[in-house]
């Protein structure tokens, strides 16, 4: 039997209602991150002022935290965990809560990983 060496490649997968995601803990996904951090904040900082050129519904909130899962998880994915059930508040924002914390997570190990290598050396 011949054994494998393979470089690791860091990445954190997850499973949301029974359909699995894999994401890449890259640079790019800590943008990302970053991005629907601001964007929130923004939104947050409307609704607090109660900005009525700039109203924030429901509807928009949900249309934010759809277009977020996507960007993490691929374009459709939302779609593809919800199925034909609507897609409610509470559970987008459950959902994003979830993939954000899975993903620090993924950045930690990676972290301590890494440290851990260093202190070998």
């Amino acid at each position: 039997m011949t054994e494998e060496f393979s470089l690791r490649e860091p990445k954190v997968s997850i499973c949301i209602c029974g359909t699995d995601f894999c994401i890449e803990l890259s640079q790019r996904t800590a943008d990302i991150c970053c991005e629907i951090l601001n964007d929130a904040k923004d939104k947050l900082e409307q609704l607090r002022r109660k900005d009525i050129e700039n109203c924030v519904s429901e509807a928009d909130i949900c249309e934010f935290l759809k277009e977020s899962i996507d960007k993490l998880l691929g374009k459709g994915s939302v779609d593809r965990v919800f199925g034909k059930r609507r897609q409610e508040l509470l559970d987008l924002s459950d959902m994003i809560c979830y993939i954000v914390s899975k993903i620090r997570d993924g950045f930690e190990r990676q972290k301590a990983d890494e440290e851990s290598e260093e202190s070998c050396e």
